[in-house]
């Protein structure tokens, strides 16, 4: 019995760490790097929503080469916005996040006025695959006559326990709303075991970070 008790505090201790270093996580989250670098970024409180830490974000960034050369930017499983608010800090000229949780929708909208960037982006609150396929529909190209949306940068941070949602990179190339050269990358478990090819986007590098993975695609060209 004095067995069990021994196991039982040393879990409740380290979930009570885990839980607590979430939470600091959480209320120190900020815009890393670029004009917008060092604004913080409110968190959506409770545990229904898991933010990418600021040490991963940042290693993120730095695989894509820290600055990005303008192009449109998809926040995908947006949460806060941090990912697509990074992207726009960094040099992508538009975002569009989508986010359906309601909690996780009033903190993004908030990140996004706080930081003055409502006018460089455009939020659909509705369920990812369905936000897709709606998408030129929903969003003519602004300044862009005559052309639909075309993505250079695609951010999925889909929940760990999601299935099939890496798949939906084979549904924004079947629906052509990326570039030729469109880099992509993947949030997950780094339990979770991905592909190295979906339609033609291409695997190129995976890193890990803790629990964490982060696998980055390319969009080739189907010449």
């Amino acid at each position: 019995m004095d067995r069990f008790a021994s196991v039982y505090t040393c879990w409740t201790r380290q979930m009570w760490y885990t839980l607590c270093n979430r939470a600091v996580e959480v209320s120190h989250m900020r815009v890393v790097a670029g004009e917008l670098g060092g604004r913080p970024l409110a968190g959506v409180p409770g545990r229904g929503t898991r933010p990418t830490a600021d040490r991963v974000k940042e290693a993120m960034f730095s695989i894509l080469g820290g600055s990005l050369d303008g192009g449109w930017a998809l926040d995908a499983f947006a949460g806060t916005g941090a990912l697509g608010i990074e992207a726009l800090s960094r040099g992508a000229e538009r975002a569009v996040f989508i986010e359906k949780s309601p909690a996780a929708l009033r903190v993004l909208r908030g990140n996004l006025k706080r930081l003055g960037l409502d006018a460089r982006c455009r939020v659909l609150p509705m369920d990812v695959r369905v936000a897709l396929h709606r998408l030129n529909a929903l969003l003519p190209a602004a300044g862009v006559s005559g052309q639909a949306i075309a993505f250079r940068w695609v951010f999925f941070d889909p929940p760990y326990k999601m299935a099939g949602a890496v798949d939906l990179l084979g549904e924004l190339d079947r629906l052509g709303l990326v570039e030729t050269g469109a880099v992509a990358v993947v949030e997950t478990s780094a339990q979770t075991a991905v592909p190295d090819k979906i339609g033609m986007w291409h695997h190129w590098k995976r890193s890990t970070y803790g629990d964490t993975a982060l696998t980055f695609y390319r969009k080739e060209s189907t010449e």
